[in-house]
């Protein structure tokens, strides 16, 4: 399979281009899209500075800390969602209209990843590049933690779709449906725009572990800020690499193994 990933890309970027143009033939529509959309990253910068105007915050977390977790936990979701819409994921599925891409010689992984997502979040992932650059002004890390902010940030990038992916697909094959997904994961953003310690021992295993959101948000904040050790970096981004190749290959098995054609 890994040979065909070369020509995979290219027809990911080919449906990105003409989602796209596709998308841009009514753009005052489109405007207003990814106007809704950024409403999630202004909403958290309201609520951390709500939070610190009212009361000392966080304890441990200063204002512009909060903030750039909050910002990195806004850019997560608005790449995963941009990715895999969990709503048309499942409907694709059930309909079938993920079938001619499968049954061609493309990776279907990635197929599934350039044509399910919301094309409008990238008002999302805007707004939390926005917020996150604001945060880092006022916070002015060192290079070498930025440098590792970027290394498990990117790497937590792709774990967080790919869990997307691989949870939808599964709860597909379980239920045949996934329209709850789209709540429970706006609900898991929330969760992970606050340190997961807050949550307890349980709560940051989940946020690890089960739901690896925590290792694109909570992880790569706490190195921005030297939180965490480069021992402790280094850790975290050989688990996000053997998550990504777990979610990849887990997502190839339901596809292989359990879907049936639209309708099916």
């Amino acid at each position: 399979m890994s040979h065909l990933i070369p020509r995979s890309i290219r027809l990911f970027m080919k449906i990105q281009k003409y989602g796209w143009v596709s998308m841009l033939a009514y753009r005052l529509q489109v405007i207003m899209w990814i106007v809704t959309s950024s409403f999630s990253t202004i909403m958290s910068y309201a609520v951390v500075t709500v939070i610190y105007n009212v009361s000392s915050g966080i304890p441990g977390w200063s204002y512009f800390q909060l903030l750039a977790l909050s910002a990195t936990a806004n850019l997560m979701y608005g790449v995963s969602f941009y990715l895999v819409n969990p709503y048309n994921t499942a409907k694709s599925l059930r309909t079938g209209g993920i079938d001619v891409y499968i049954t061609k010689p493309y990776n279907p992984v990635l197929s599934m990843l350039a044509r399910s997502g919301n094309l409008s979040n990238i008002g999302n992932v805007a707004g939390g590049v926005i917020l996150l650059a604001y945060a880092m002004m006022n916070l002015s890390p060192s290079t070498a933690a930025v440098a590792a902010f970027a290394a498990i940030f990117i790497l937590g990038l792709a774990v967080a779709p790919l869990f997307v992916l691989f949870f939808t697909i599964l709860m597909y094959v379980i239920f045949k449906s996934g329209n709850f997904i789209n709540w429970f994961m706006t609900n898991v953003r929330t969760a992970v725009s606050y340190p997961i310690g807050v949550y307890g021992i349980i709560g940051t295993l989940i946020f690890t572990v089960l739901l690896p959101f925590g290792l694109a948000t909570f992880y790569p904040s706490s190195a921005l800020l030297a939180r965490i050790s480069y021992i402790s970096v280094l850790a975290v981004a050989a688990f996000e690499v053997a998550l990504i190749v777990m979610f990849y290959k887990g997502s190839l098995w339901l596809i292989k193994n359990h879907y049936q054609s639209g309708g099916g």
